[in-house]
């Protein structure tokens, strides 16, 4: 079994929506849905994301600009989009995905994701971050 596979296993397994890893300890997780989560690893442990292993359910642009805000090493997830692996790319951020979409869908699946949307108007993860918070502070 390769990384990815290992690392998605066990999201899968203990039903979380992110795990976060550094020099293989365990840094963050949750079950919490959508961006939530990163935002919270983001405040929690501010600098010490930097280099660390992000596990993900889903990545779309939004989560991507908060890993380049954050300074993550990797990502691993089942779903990426065509905007977050080549955002993450251009900033020497692994990705690695099992499937890679156009655009991260609604939960209808009948239009974009409003987070997917709204991140597609920034190429500066401080600039989304404020957007998002109305700080742009970790």
């Amino acid at each position: 079994m390769n990384a990815l596979e290992m690392h998605l296993r066990e999201l899968e397994e203990e039903r979380l929506s992110i795990l976060i890893k550094k020099g293989g300890k365990r840094l963050f997780a949750s079950r919490e849905p959508m961006l939530r989560p990163l935002l919270s690893a983001l405040e929690m442990l501010g600098e010490e994301l930097r280099g660390t292993l992000v596990i993900d359910r889903i990545v779309g642009k939004a989560a991507a600009l908060l890993c380049v805000h954050a300074g993550v090493a990797q990502v691993y997830t089942p779903l990426a989009s065509q905007p977050a692996v080549t955002l993450l790319t251009s900033h020497r951020i692994g990705i690695e995905a099992r499937e890679v979409v156009p655009f991260i869908r609604n939960r209808k699946g009948d239009g974009l994701c409003p987070m997917e949307q709204l991140a597609l108007r920034y190429d500066s993860p401080e600039e989304f971050l404020r957007a998002l918070t109305g700080s742009g502070e970790k």
